[in-house]
């Protein structure tokens, strides 16, 4: 969770993208289990990290590509993530949309461990709906989104400090 800080919090944009790469093709893109598997616990942590967009920009489609997933352990803990992130997509609703048609398609899926884990999350978000106040979400939003713009804002300056010199 340590990379999700990193991205976090780091101002100077090429070395922000080289920690994204490093995440997309050592656990996204492994032939590894636990590393996908951990893929999908990296985004329903670094989600409450950075602003919503940046996520769907980055992530979003990646995360999406494992409903497909040969193994269905990865399809179970994708639906299992939903529960997670959900609440994020439905604060605007074209991704609200994505998520939806997401769990249909797991809902059909030929494994019947995927189709049990993915009616229990929709039930689990159903419940969940009440919990999160989507106002306080779009504050919270914004707030990421300043830091991000003042993260921009000073690798900016640093960039034309080091032209001075």
């Amino acid at each position: 969770m340590c990379l999700a800080k990193i991205i976090t919090h780091q101002h100077h944009a090429p070395a922000r993208e080289e920690v994204v790469d490093f995440v997309i093709t050592r656990l996204c893109q492994s032939k590894n289990f636990s590393h996908r598997r951990t893929f999908i616990s990296f985004c329903c942590y670094i989600v409450t990290l950075i602003p919503f967009q940046m996520f769907k920009d980055v992530f979003s489609a990646h995360l999406f590509g494992y409903k497909d997933d040969k193994i269905s352990r990865i399809r179970c803990h994708l639906a299992e993530a939903m529960i997670e992130l959900k609440p994020y997509y439905d604060l605007h609703e074209e991704n609200a949309i994505l998520v939806t048609e997401l769990l249909q398609t797991l809902l059909q899926d030929k494994c019947k461990i995927v189709v049990e884990a993915t009616e229990h999350a929709e039930y689990v978000i159903l419940q969940n709906r009440k919990k999160y106040n989507h106002k306080e979400m779009l504050q919270e939003d914004a707030k990421k989104q300043k830091l991000q713009n003042e993260l921009a804002a000073r690798e900016k300056l640093e960039q034309e400090e080091r032209k001075r010199r």
